[in-house]
């Protein structure tokens, strides 16, 4: 029997049980497929020697911006992905209704790396560096539009963007994201999966967290959820406040959209010493940010989670296992399970004394990083490191 590729012998994690298990992985026409019964004899165009590696689920960024050249923010996912073992990526709003159409046609359709999308309720997506930002008042939304690029595009489209922040709902109170959700809900009576994405930063005085909170929905997913500027998730003890925890307990999902400007060593550690970790874990990285610190990729906010405390298993589950689900994409990614896209990631564990900082001088030693060998995009062989 002919496989295109056979992975021997990798270390394979369980994360309903938490274990591992030593496996070999076959994959034909970018599926991964049984193995073969006992006794066949098989042969393959590449075997791929994984021991002691660990072998998993290629990753997903679930929110960051590329939208590449279609406006300011966007970063090429082909030049980024792979070498941080990256196969799926969400784009976070940069485009709109208006502008979705190109960046479907231009980047998504010819990109290497899956290209998914929020859509931004605002006509022509993220206006960062911009003044002023994106529009939110509720009455210029399209409604009409936006439901129809949904019926369009109902598998690349995931979810309806928001963004809660000085910048772009003051005096609006929380309008904007009342009618993005009445708008997801009519999408939704439509069969087609649509979450709403809440961006949270700095709030104009007319918000409150705890009311954005109380307006999210089970598989809702809360955005930049460690940022600390104006009212954030901890209290004066620096513990997580009780509306952040009710919210966890409905079933919304909170996201650390690292960025560089979003995250802090400090609250990362805080929230994890209170028992508090994130549903998702993902880059937020924008063109200005790509390969720049402090948070430059998936895997750089990966290996800050990790030196600030939180637990292997449990990173590795927010960008695979936990991010398909928060997609309505567990049939397809986010599994090494038969039947899956063949998108699978091989990682080593490599010791280390590398400096993790922050933007606020707050630094961290890593005695360990994470570090992509190998990446397999739909069966293919898109990275690969010199030495493996």
């Amino acid at each position: 029997m002919r496989y295109d590729l056979i992975i021997e012998n990798g270390r394979v994690i369980d994360f309903t049980t938490r274990t591992e298990r030593q496996e070999t992985l076959y994959i034909v026409d970018g599926k991964i497929v049984s193995p073969p019964p006992a006794g066949l004899q098989v042969n393959a165009v590449q075997h791929i020697d994984a021991t002691d590696k660990l072998v998993l689920p290629g990753f997903i960024d679930e929110h960051a911006h590329y939208n590449y050249e279609g406006n300011n923010v966007g970063v090429n996912a082909d030049i980024l992905s792979p070498a941080s073992g990256v196969t799926t990526v969400v784009d976070a709003g940069t485009a709109g209704w208006a502008n979705y159409e190109l960046f479907h046609k231009a980047t998504i359709i010819r990109s290497v790396t899956r290209i998914l999308s929020y859509l931004h309720v605002s006509t022509y997506g993220n206006h960062s560096f911009c003044d002023p930002e994106e529009n939110h008042d509720p009455r210029n939304f399209n409604e009409q539009k936006i439901i129809a690029l949904f019926e369009k595009y109902p598998e690349t489209l995931r979810g309806l963007k928001v963004r809660m922040c000085r910048e772009t709902t003051t005096g609006l109170g929380l309008a904007p994201l009342e009618k993005a959700i009445e708008i997801a809900e009519k999408i939704r009576d439509r069969g087609i999966f649509c979450p709403v994405v809440a961006h949270f930063s700095e709030l104009p005085e007319d918000s409150s967290l705890e009311g954005i909170l109380q307006l999210l929905r089970q598989g809702d997913v809360f955005a930049h959820v460690f940022q600390n500027k104006g009212e954030t998730i901890f209290d004066n003890q620096m513990k997580v406040k009780n509306c952040v925890w009710k919210a966890k307990e409905k079933g919304v999902l909170f996201d650390n959209c690292h960025g560089r400007i979003h995250w802090s060593l400090a609250g990362i550690s805080a929230a994890v010493q209170d028992g508090f970790l994130p549903d998702l874990i993902s880059s937020d990285v924008i063109r200005e940010s790509t390969f720049v610190y402090p948070g430059f990729s998936l895997l750089h906010a990966m290996n800050a989670c990790y030196a600030a405390g939180m637990d292997l298993v449990d990173i590795f589950a927010r960008v695979t296992v936990n991010a398909a689900a928060a997609l309505g994409k567990s049939n397809e990614i986010g599994s090494l399970a038969v039947g899956r896209s063949a998108d699978i990631v091989v990682v080593d564990m490599m010791p280390t004394q590398k400096r993790i900082y922050d933007r606020f001088n707050d630094e961290i030693m890593a005695k360990e990083l994470i570090v992509p060998l190998l990446t397999i995009r739909n069966g293919e062989i898109v990275f690969r490191q010199m030495f493996f």
